[in-house]
């Protein structure tokens, strides 16, 4: 009896001592989470970009959304994202296939939403996409486009908000999706290979031996895992990677969540079934349990090793100089410039600077909207020879000019799955409109 006492009293004292454990680990969270709160807070404050990208590409983001909404609009230069904006009113030629897409739109999140809200909501989002591509008529609509405005419209609560936002989103990092054909995402999409050879040598040979394209992360990328992952909160947190980062960052997401997943990929497939292999990483972001931290983790990670320059020489595969993976360390750093020169100052100059930077921004408005008007041949691809094969490199050189090279370059660096892929696409738009909504 006295040994069944003791047993029960030690039994009793490790679940108390459980319990204080698990409470001193909930104390130790709540702390750094509230540290790193008046961290944001603070580069808030004096606008601290670079700071802000920082803590954006580490778990948990900017940790709230409130938080988000006084970030987003700052690392997408549109301070002034509330306040009243101009409507247009000339028709856009992609306004039907908008319509179809926002008709099928909100059916995984936000949970529990009634029908009435629903067809709100979704009025508010044909109404962003809309203005968008009014304003810029340029832009090329595609499927997907309208999962990323929709992540947008939920957290802002403000459809004309959303509309300015999403108008930098489109120029500044969706560009390249957004030309006359999706021929430069698939290309882009070749460097997944690049990424498996240097990191993984033996998934990377499982792959090449399955003939396993990479076109099933496609829509992955375009739509920044907003269409594959039914979590709001999981993508919020991937929209905080992927705008503090180069917009090739969901190329690395891709990248880290195959390889997160490669002992299952190796050990439960065979080389001689790749259409089993092709379903399955098609539905990885789908998986049960999805560990975002460690995701975000390995991602960043894998982009700090293997900057966009190195991938792009070491897979001997050239983007166009004008991409927006290759032009979006001048935006980075020319505003970054003038914020930093805006906290030197004394506050009598602050709308000076406030100016100077609204003036930089509409010229890189201007300069994206350049890009669009672009004929294919006349966006060259990116001069190789003057990388460094360096991974000390971690920002895109300022030395982008038009390199001398022949229009018909551009053709070489696609493989024959690729050309292949793009045409598939351009001639059966239903490859797309097949994905589930």
């Amino acid at each position: 009896m006295a040994r069944q006492r003791k047993k029960k009293k030690q039994t009793t004292r490790g679940k108390k001592d459980k319990i204080q454990q698990q409470q001193l680990e909930y104390d130790k969270d709540e702390l750094q989470e509230q540290r790193k709160k008046d961290e944001i807070l603070e580069a808030i404050q004096i606008q601290d970009l670079d700071k802000l990208r920082l803590l954006g590409r580490q778990p948990n983001g900017f940790v709230s959304n409130s938080l988000r909404r006084k970030v987003w609009p700052l690392l997408l230069h549109c301070p002034q994202w509330n306040k009243q904006n101009k409507k247009y009113y000339m028709p856009h030629k992609d306004e039907q296939q908008v319509l179809l897409d926002v008709a099928r739109s909100l059916g995984t999140y936000p949970k529990g939403l009634s029908e009435k809200k629903k067809k709100k909501l979704q009025k508010e989002l044909n109404h962003v996409i809309v203005q968008v591509l009014r304003k810029y008529p340029k832009l090329h609509y595609y499927q997907g486009f309208h999962d990323v405005c929709t992540v947008f419209l939920l957290l802002f609560e403000s459809q004309e908000g959303a509309s300015q936002l999403m108008g930098h989103v489109a120029l500044f990092y969706l560009r390249d999706a957004m030309l006359e054909s999706l021929e430069p995402i698939l290309r882009e999409l070749t460097l997944l290979d690049t990424l498996f050879r240097l990191e993984d040598e033996e998934l990377h040979q499982f792959l090449q031996m399955t003939g396993v394209l990479p076109y099933y992360c496609l829509s992955w990328v375009i739509t920044w895992f907003s269409h594959d992952l039914d979590d709001l909160p999981s993508i919020y947190q991937l929209f905080d990677v992927f705008l503090s980062s180069n917009p090739m960052m969901p190329l690395y997401a891709s990248a880290a969540l195959v390889m997160m997943h490669r002992d299952t990929i190796l050990n439960h497939f065979s080389m001689d079934d790749p259409s089993t292999v092709h379903s399955y990483l098609s539905k990885l972001p789908q998986q049960r349990h999805l560990d975002v931290t460690r995701w975000i983790k390995w991602m960043v990670d894998l982009e700090n090793k293997w900057n966009p320059l190195l991938v792009q020489k070491y897979g001997n595969v050239a983007l166009d100089q004008v991409s927006s993976i290759n032009t979006h360390h001048s935006l980075l750093f020319s505003t970054t410039s003038i914020y930093l020169s805006r906290q030197r100052h004394h506050h009598q100059q602050q709308q000076q600077y406030q100016q100077l930077l609204e003036n930089n921004v509409e010229e890189w408005v201007t300069q994206a909207c350049d890009v669009l008007t672009l004929p294919p041949l006349d966006r060259l691809p990116l001069n190789l020879d003057v990388i460094k094969s360096s991974k000390s490199i971690n920002m895109i050189p300022p030395f982008l000019t038009y390199s001398s090279s022949p229009p018909w370059k551009m053709i070489l660096v696609s493989a024959v799955g690729l050309g292949t892929a793009a045409i598939l696409v351009a001639h059966r738009p239903d490859i797309i409109s097949s994905w589930s909504y």
